[in-house]
Formats: structure tokens, C-alpha cells, sequence
């Protein structure tokens, strides 16, 4: 579903929104970078982790068993089991973590998701996980 203007709260100032839009457009290579990390990646049978979700919050592939590594942060995880959600291993093991702090504030303001998609004609889809509608957008 493609996500319209309409969703942006219009009393964002033109400055913030940009800085906003440049501050995602940045992460989204990154993202792309750490998914290709996976590509030897084997099927581990005692979890459901996926290549695409570890790299979403932060982690790279080490090329060793199951074993993820944060740029960031340099924490590694591995021994995934089922059930195990990468987002929340990684807030709860590293809060203080540049990645996931800036996560959390960019996912987490109304309407910024909606401005990254229109700035680069991406598809988006809301999701009660990364987007909080009913927030204001702060000035970041």
C-alpha cells in the first residue's frame, strides 16, 4: 500500500523533513549492504530468524555458524532459537546502542516513514512495529 501525503503532519518545518529524509536515505544502503553479508547464510533449523529482518536492525552476517555482529555497537549474537526476535535481543542486550537508538527515533515519529517513501517513490506499508501513527513529529 502506497503510503500519500495526506499522512505527513503538515507543521513539520521544510529543514526538518529534509534532514529527516536525508537521515533514512542514508540508512536504507546500509540496510541493503548488511542484507547482501547474508548471502552464505545457512537455514539454521532451530530458529526462523531471517537474513532480512537481522540485517533491518543493525546486524551483519560473520560468516561463522548463525553468528550476526552490529557495526555499531559490535555485538554478536548467535545460537539463534524460535521465538527469538532479532529487534528485541538487540534493545535488550545493547539499549545504548547508536543504532538502535536511532531506530527507535526515526521508526517511532508520525508521518517520517511517509516522507522517506514519497522522497524516493518506494512502496511503503504502515506497520504497527516500526511506525506509531498517533505521535507527533518532533523536530530531530
Amino acid at each position: 500500500m502506497a503510503v500519500g501525503i495526506h499522512s505527513i503532519n503538515q507543521n513539520v518545518s521544510s529543514n526538518s523533513t529534509n534532514r529527516t529524509v536525508l537521515r533514512l536515505q542514508r540508512r536504507v544502503k546500509p540496510d541493503l549492504c548488511r542484507l547482501a553479508t547474508f548471502r552464505q547464510w545457512k537455514t539454521n533449523t532451530q530458529s526462523n530468524v531471517s537474513p532480512a529482518v537481522l540485517a533491518k536492525v543493525g546486524f551483519s552476517y560473520t560468516g561463522k555458524g548463525d553468528k550476526v555482529r552490529c557495526d555499531a555497537c559490535g555485538l554478536e549474537i548467535d545460537n539463534w532459537k524460535t521465538g527469538m526476535d532479532p529487534k528485541q535481543e538487540h534493545m535488550k542486550r545493547r539499549p545504548e546502542c547508536q543504532f538502535v537508538l536511532d531506530q527507535h527515533e526515526i521508526f517511532s515519529k508520525n508521518g517520517i516513514l511517509s516522507l522517506f517513501c514519497l522522497s524516493t517513490n518506494l512502496q511503503c506499508s504502515k506497520s504497527n512495529d516500526h511506525i506509531a501513527y498517533n505521535s507527533t513529529i518532533d523536530q530531530i
